[in-house]
């Protein structure tokens, strides 16, 4: 069985969204590629200092985050760091 490569996008004016499941909670993004808004798979991986996110089979090259809910993080007294995503082996 030949397994499929990961496809890339560009993804801008994105922002981190939890989509609520019956127990848990599950983190996209949702964001613009090649102009067109987008909603993720469930994200695995998520490193802003690389500035890159990682579905099952997809990845995403992080753009600007949307400035309206960058700001409101910041003035909750979050960074982008605090959204990274780095619990899982993939």
């Amino acid at each position: 069985m030949v397994e499929e490569k990961p496809k890339r996008y560009k993804i801008d004016n994105w922002s981190v969204h939890e989509l609520q499941a019956e127990k848990f909670t599950i983190p996209i993004i949702v964001g613009s590629v090649n102009g067109q808004e987008i909603r993720t798979d469930t994200i695995f991986w998520l490193d802003n200092e690389k500035k890159v996110a990682m579905t099952k089979k997809d990845i995403y090259e992080l753009g600007n985050p949307n400035m309206g809910w960058h700001g409101n993080i910041v003035a909750a007294g979050y960074k982008l760091k605090d959204f990274e995503i780095k619990g899982t082996n993939h």
